[in-house]
């Protein structure tokens, strides 16, 4: 079988470079391909999957501070993951770089770590979607389902998908929940996860966290587990908290002189 083309057009495809007196070196294709295996593996959505800090646009003087020390993240990465040191990404507002700031993180880290296939260096989910995954099961098959229309084999390929899933969240290096705070925060919900989030600050592995709202309500949104759920974040990103709104401009009004 030939060897596909290679992307870079610099080898014959076969990822090696091999000079007249033997020798040979590894082709940039191959670091190439193999990270865009990572940012596959990693679910960064498709609008955000190739975006970087170097195409991110800083609105204002705090994002531009904000994007430097992200940048020193990643260039500490080995010495912070081993301590679980992760990040939370913070606004009022939304469609205001967070979750392009995340992907960037994701992107830069898997760049500078290459490992094995089938580890998972980073793992992007969407809160939201991640549990209308899991209502979604149990809406189908249930106990409330009416048995004679449940196939147990759809089922089982289901629970065995969502379990797999919910194991790699918890072994992923970085794990990146996005919009936390945004589903309903039922006993269900709160439950799953504080059950990640635990687990992985536990055990010393890195979360990156972005929300539309303040620690407050986040942590209400998720009843007795919500402080928890807070406390372990934001002990773990003390260092890599940011709010990316613009800061307000106090105005200093000067009293009028009698």
């Amino acid at each position: 079988m030939e060897n596909e083309k290679c992307p870079l057009n610099i080898c014959d495809g076969s990822g090696i470079i091999t000079f007249e007196d033997n020798s040979f070196i590894e082709c940039e294709c191959s670091r190439a391909m193999h990270i865009q295996h990572y940012l596959g593996k990693a679910l960064l959505p498709s609008a955000y999957k190739n975006k970087t800090f170097y195409d991110f646009d800083p609105k204002h003087e705090k994002q531009t501070e904000i994007l430097d020390k992200l940048i020193g993240y990643v260039r500490d990465w080995d010495i912070l993951s081993k301590e679980g040191i992760g990040i939370s990404l913070l606004s009022k507002e939304t469609r205001i770089g967070k979750s392009h700031l995340a992907c960037a993180v994701a992107h830069a880290i898997i760049e500078q770590n290459q490992k094995s296939i089938d580890q998972d260096i980073v793992l992007f989910i969407n809160v939201t979607n991640w549990i209308d995954r899991w209502k979604a099961f149990y809406a189908r098959f249930g106990k409330q389902a009416e048995e004679e229309f449940i196939d147990n084999d759809e089922r089982q390929k289901e629970i065995d998908t969502l379990c797999s899933l919910d194991t790699r969240m918890n072994h992923a290096d970085l794990l990146i929940l996005d919009d936390i705070g945004e589903v309903p925060g039922s006993e269900y919900v709160s439950s799953k996860l504080y059950s990640v989030i635990e687990f992985r600050t536990s055990n010393n592995l890195s979360v990156l966290m972005t929300s539309n709202h303040p620690w407050e309500i986040i942590a209400n949104k998720y009843g007795d587990d919500g402080i928890r759920i807070t406390d372990r974040l934001k002990e773990k990103s003390s260092a890599f908290t940011f709010y990316l709104d613009e800061p307000l401009i106090r105005k200093i009004v000067k009293k009028n002189k009698k």
